[in-house]
């Protein structure tokens, strides 16, 4: 019993850090690249990541056909 209890607590623990990580902060220019690029598109979901010591932002959509895109900018929205 107390081992379904710490799991289930896990769990929960878990979910929560990931559901609270702070949003990407996306600099100005990747977002007018992004807005020149697709001005039909308003909310993509974006994420930052690290590679090789550059920072890279990447936005997620869908268009109006139901079709799923992925751009990667880096910090100078190229």
């Amino acid at each position: 019993m107390k081992k379904i209890i710490s799991i289930c607590f896990l769990a929960l623990f878990s979910a929560t850090i990931i559901y609270a990580a702070p949003k990407p902060v996306v600099n100005e220019k990747v977002l007018k690249a992004f807005h020149e690029t697709f001005p039909e598109v308003d909310k993509p979901t974006w994420y930052s990541f690290e590679h090789q010591n550059k920072v890279y932002h990447e936005a997620i959509f869908k268009k109006e056909d139901n079709t799923a895109h992925r751009v990667i900018y880096n910090e100078d929205g190229e």
